[in-house]
């Protein structure tokens, strides 16, 4: 399945629950977007390493898409509460 159906698909999963899901939405379709007509099988360390990286270099200069800040917080670690 493309990455980008992928993305899609859980924007839809987790609009119908009733959350808005606006900025992760936007961020999530441009890292489709940037990573291009992939599988989502294809999807390595590096790609998203990339993407994380010219995205931060983006906000910084003030060149992000859509006025959407793109900056990842340092502190945040996946699986961790953030309480």
């Amino acid at each position: 399945m493309k990455l980008a159906r992928v993305v899609e698909d859980y924007v839809t999963l987790k609009r119908s629950t009733g959350l808005r899901f606006t900025n992760a939405a936007t961020i999530l379709k441009a890292f489709a977007r940037a990573a291009g007509p992939i599988d989502v099988n294809e999807v390595a360390q590096e790609t998203v390493q990339t993407f994380l990286h010219g995205s931060l270099r983006q906000a910084e200069a003030g060149l992000d898409d859509g006025g959407v800040d793109l900056r990842v917080r340092r502190d945040f670690r996946p699986g961790l509460s953030r309480a």
